[in-house]
């Protein structure tokens, strides 16, 4: 057995499932204060006849604890990894689905397991691997409200070493079809500064330094501090929110990242949705693209009734 994959089996044998509850219930400051970092209007979130936090949230409410918890998936993956010579790490893929909001008052459980990790691949950042997590998130009854995956590389920073036709990684998924008639929709430039992609990852409890400290993230071959998948995510929200009437209920969004986004570079968001209003999204910056997604709607725009939420992110 090769040393990569007595990795591989190893942490998929030692890294158990484990499950945490928030220290704090969802409430109206944090949504205030990541609507403010993605310049989303958090106004109707004040109003005590909205109740339901927003999608692009979920993770949010347990995140400080899953982090910081003694059997986290993610922390057990970065010492191993880091031991094994894999140091750097960027999350590449964030897939939710979201049965039923989360509630003011809500205090939120996360059940955590490690479902994956890939063989050695090669990336445009270095050789390394990918590890995915499985979360599900309940309310205090027992309800699931959603469940997330979320898919990180772990690599060494360098040129490539492994072939083209060894680096490619499985789409977790499926981007759906454009439809041939398609409405364009109005377009939305955003300007992208350090303070952006700081202001938008601790709003999000997201600490990792390559969204902090420029050193680092140089260290690991980036051009600058990046901004995280989150923010990007609530970026793809937040022009959702501003084009489309307010009386359609989202029900789905798939994101895959590309050129990351740094301190500096002007988001530009353009959209079209076809009859059924399935959305179409591309945001460039000056370097290339750095998000293409895709989103639907509910046909019963009822709460309760809609279909099933979903949100998910790829690195390319």
């Amino acid at each position: 057995m090769s040393n990569q994959s007595q990795i591989e089996n190893r942490l998929k044998d030692e890294i158990e499932p484990f499950e945490t509850k928030a220290e704090l219930p969802v409430d109206r400051r944090a949504i205030r204060r990541w609507c403010s970092a993605i310049g989303l209007d958090y106004r109707p979130y004040l109003n005590l006849q909205q109740a339901e936090g927003p999608l692009a949230m979920l993770h949010f409410w347990t995140v400080w604890e899953t982090t910081r918890h003694p059997m986290s998936v993610n922390q057990r993956l970065r010492s191993e990894m880091t031991a094994s010579g894999y140091p750097a790490i960027v999350a590449t893929n964030y897939e939710l689905e979201q049965f039923r909001p989360a509630r003011i008052g809500d205090t939120l459980t996360t059940r955590i397991c490690l479902e994956d990790i890939s063989e050695l691949k090669q990336t445009p950042l270095g050789a390394g691997h990918f590890a995915t997590e499985r979360h599900e998130f309940l309310r205090e009854d027992g309800e699931i409200l959603g469940k997330l995956r979320i898919r990180c590389l772990f690599f060494k920073p360098g040129a490539p070493t492994v072939s083209r036709s060894a680096t490619r990684t499985p789409p977790t998924a499926s981007m759906p079809k454009a439809a041939s008639e398609t409405t364009n929709l109005s377009t939305l430039e955003i300007p992208v500064s350090a303070t952006t992609i700081i202001s938008g990852a601790l709003a999000f409890n997201d600490f990792e330094l390559v969204h902090h400290d420029r050193n680092v993230a140089k260290s690991q071959g980036l051009p600058d501090i990046i901004m995280n998948s989150a923010t990007s995510l609530g970026l793809v929200y937040r022009y959702i929110m501003e084009t489309v009437p307010s009386e359609r209920k989202l029900t789905r969004i798939a994101m895959k990242l590309g050129t990351p986004c740094v301190p500096g570079d002007i988001l530009s968001f353009k959209g079209s949705h076809s009859a059924d209003f399935t959305l179409d999204i591309r945001a460039m910056t000056g370097r290339g693209e750095h998000l293409k997604a895709t989103a639907s709607f509910a046909e019963n725009i009822a709460g309760d009734d809609a279909k099933v939420s979903s949100v998910s992110t790829q690195t390319a």
